[in-house]
């Protein structure tokens, strides 16, 4: 398990569990080919055949990596047996950080994304996954979304970001939403139990 997963430690107790560092990222190399969440989404699975790891998969995915489980979903739908989705991006949060942020601040937001991906790349993957969307590919999955509530960035952000939390939740009729209260965004650093259970629990469905 990679270094950043640590501290849920026991999963691998439990069942198979692969991490991975996507391209451009930790020991992964870079790619010259684009970092859209599309892109990424063919590569895992491409991973996950090479190491010669059946499906079905519990999908878990972090902040922007939730895109990808959507669109890992989405492709290979008969391959997935569920997804947690810890604090993660929505697609339309873009929209919400832009019209909250101050307009000074917004170059310096933007510019952060670079290992992966640049910022056009990322709202590349937010569009595609906003195409994605009436497919309803995790309608009919077990579905866990774990939502922090301290993010620094300001009351207003933090009720829109809750209410597109709510919105995730809603895209599975067995949907479990779990906050996970005085948390900032890498809940599975600051509250690890409460994310090792909700995937044990995701596992035992």
């Amino acid at each position: 398990m990679r270094l950043v997963w640590y501290p849920i430690r026991d999963i691998p107790k439990k069942t198979l569990t692969v991490s991975y560092d996507r391209a451009g990222l930790g020991l992964s190399d870079d790619t010259t080919k684009d970092k859209t969440t599309k892109q990424q989404v063919k590569e895992l699975h491409k991973l996950l055949r090479k190491a010669n790891i059946p499906g079905p998969y519990v999908l878990v995915g972090h902040s922007i990596g939730g895109l990808n489980v959507r669109g890992f979903a989405d492709r290979y739908t008969n391959e997935v047996a569920g997804a947690v989705l810890i604090d993660a991006s929505h697609e339309k949060q873009e929209e919400a950080v832009l019209a909250t942020l101050p307009p000074e601040f917004i170059e310096m937001y933007q510019s952060q994304f670079t290992a992966e991906g640049d910022y056009a790349e990322v709202t590349k993957s937010f569009k595609y996954i906003e195409k994605l969307r009436s497919k309803d590919a995790l309608r009919n999955s077990p579905l866990t979304v774990i939502s922090a509530t301290e993010h620094g960035m300001g009351p207003e952000m933090e009720i829109k970001w809750a209410e597109m939390q709510q919105d995730l939740a809603s895209l599975s009729n067995q949907a479990t939403h779990v906050t996970a209260p005085n948390s900032g965004h890498y809940v599975y650093l600051e509250q690890p139990e409460l994310v090792q259970q909700a995937i044990i629990s995701m596992l035992e469905q």
